[in-house]
Parts: structure tokens; sequence; C-alpha cells
């Protein structure tokens, strides 16, 4: 079981709750508020003329339990929809040791 972490500008928020709860292959997700900071030698993913303006790029953070050979057709979907994260997102996945409910 792996952890597919993916962080995009709110305004594509409910774009991907879209997407994530209509894929089977996804367990289980939640989202919340990201605050952070974002180098590197191309543009801020995250940023918005509107943003440039108001200063604030508000972003959300999603954590999806998912199996990992559903993680590529994930990423691929997520890439191509250009509603949900199409430059305007960031992605990692990590080992999960143990998962369960209370």
């Amino acid at each position: 079981m792996k952890c597919l972490s993916i962080v995009i500008h709110e305004a594509a928020r409910e774009n991907l709750v879209d997407q994530l709860s209509s894929n089977p292959a996804v367990r289980h997700w939640q989202v919340v508020q990201a605050q952070g900071r974002y180098t590197s030698g191309h543009l801020n993913p995250f940023e918005t003329t509107s943003d440039k303006v108001s200063g604030n790029i508000p972003r959300v953070r999603f954590d999806i339990l998912i199996d990992e050979q559903h993680i590529p057709p994930i990423v691929e979907l997520l890439r191509m929809c250009k509603s949900c994260v199409k430059g305007r997102g960031l992605y990692w996945v990590t080992d999960l040791q143990d998962f369960g409910e209370f």
C-alpha cells in the first residue's frame, strides 16, 4: 500500500475530488489546507495572476491510499485533466508501513 500525496491550487480542489470519488482504485483520500514554499528555476506552478496580486497562493494537499499498481494510471489521469492540476500541482509517493481503522 502506498500514499500518493498531491498538492494543488485550491481552485482545482473540486475537480480532483470528482476524479478521486469516481475511481474504484482509490481506497481512501483526505484533503487538508497546505502552506509551503515552492522553489525551482521555473515559474511557481501554483501561482495565478490573481495570486500575484493578492500575495497568497491557496493550496490543498490530498493524501490518497492506493495500491502501487494503480499509481501510474492515476498520475497520468491527473496530468491529462486540464481542469484538475494541469501545470499547477506537485505529487510524491511514500510507502505505508501499516494502516487500519479504529
